[in-house]
């Protein structure tokens, strides 16, 4: 499945290299998430097949509100650490952590609050924390059944939802989109307050 993966990202941007020019998607945004839409609709198609998840879900209660927060936590902390590492001011390398993955929010608002350098900081270390989730998804399943929801972050409850429905199966795709539900509402609000941290 990653070799799958990593050979559709190649070839995309090959595509977009050597063919741009006579390639006329006027609207590639809109094409993508209407994709997206359709396999998002699928999977929660097939969800509704499983009708002993949600029990599953009632039984597992506030336990699956605190796997978005261990997720948050640990990227606002990793990236302190590498900040450190970067000489960066730790306020603005936890604020890209804080992120979560969601590099077009965490770029915009960090490009508003603090300026277009940490921006595209911010959008390129989000953008690349998904890409690693799409290319290394199934190995991080052998770290932990968790470990892939948590490298994806906001983004398992849509664009690496369809992945994580893949290699983790149905059970684990619902805590998924819980989770990545909760980080998306959870970054705006959180992103702006961390960048302000005095140190």
């Amino acid at each position: 499945m990653s070799r799958m993966i990593m050979i559709a990202v190649v070839s995309g941007m090959i595509s977009g290299l050597l063919f741009n020019k006579f390639i006329f998607f006027t609207n590639l945004d809109l094409i993508i998430t209407l994709l997206l839409l359709i396999l998002i609709f699928f999977i929660g198609y097939d969800l509704s097949k499983k009708k002993d998840i949600i029990f599953k879900i009632k039984e597992k209660g506030l336990n699956l509100l605190i796997i978005p927060f261990v997720i948050g936590i640990g990227s606002i902390i990793g990236a302190s650490i590498g900040g450190i590492f970067l000489k960066m001011p730790i306020s603005e390398a936890a604020a890209v952590g804080a992120g979560c993955g969601w590099y077009s929010m965490s770029g915009v608002l960090l490009s508003q609050i603090k300026g277009p350098e940490l921006g595209t900081i911010a959008f390129l270390a989000n953008v690349l924390r998904e890409l690693t989730a799409f290319l290394f998804l199934p190995y991080f399943k052998k770290i932990s059944k968790l470990a892939p929801i948590g490298v994806c972050g906001a983004t398992a409850m849509d664009t690496t939802l369809p992945l994580i429905s893949r290699v983790l199966g149905l059970d684990y795709t619902v805590i998924a989109l819980i989770s990545g539900f909760i980080l998306t509402m959870i970054v705006p609000v959180i992103l702006p307050i961390v960048v302000k941290f005095p140190f």
